[in-house]
């Protein structure tokens, strides 16, 4: 499982090293599972979406409105327990081999993910708290328009022949 958290909140599904993409493309999409359904408008024009509770903009927000470094240590770690709880539940939906975290939060220097892991393998069934490796991805600039080429051209190369006949038959 890759956890994308940067801008917005979004997860990479494999199996057999492909990655499951959904009768339409969309499995993954983890950041609009209504979590507090009264809570904050999302950019897709729900609310409460996980989006808006785990984002780096929620975290940064938090951090801005902290009166002194004691709110801060307490926001960061209510943040860092919620990232972790989730993360458990994924655990205990999906059962990896490994989660891996990317995005622009691990660059985020005030997030201890020691204490992310921790709240995930308490949160996962005791059976699978053990079973899986939490990594943290190296930070890429621009991963998600080039993941969106990758599988542009993977759809396109898996089957060329549907490609050609449509260029050939649209003039």
């Amino acid at each position: 499982l890759y956890l994308f958290i940067g801008t917005g909140v979004g997860a990479g599904l494999f199996s057999g090293g492909q990655l499951l993409k959904g009768s339409m493309g969309f499995a993954g999409e983890v950041g609009h599972l209504s979590v507090a359904p009264d809570g904050e408008l999302c950019v897709c024009g729900k609310r409460g979406c996980l989006e808006t509770e785990l984002s780096l903009k929620r975290f940064r927000t938090l951090m801005d409105t902290c009166a002194n470094s004691k709110e801060a240590e307490e926001k960061i770690n209510h943040y860092s327990r919620t990232v972790g709880l989730y993360i458990g539940n994924f655990v205990n939906i999906f059962n990896p081999e490994a989660v891996i975290v990317g995005g622009s939060i691990v660059n985020e220097e005030r997030i201890p993910f020691s204490q992310i892991e921790q709240v995930a393998r308490s949160v996962a069934h005791p059976v699978l708290s053990d079973s899986f490796e939490l990594l943290l991805a190296e930070h890429v600039p621009d991963s998600v328009a080039k993941g969106a080429v990758v599988m542009v051209q993977q759809h396109v190369y898996s089957r060329p022949e549907n490609h050609i006949v449509s260029l050939m038959t649209a003039n």
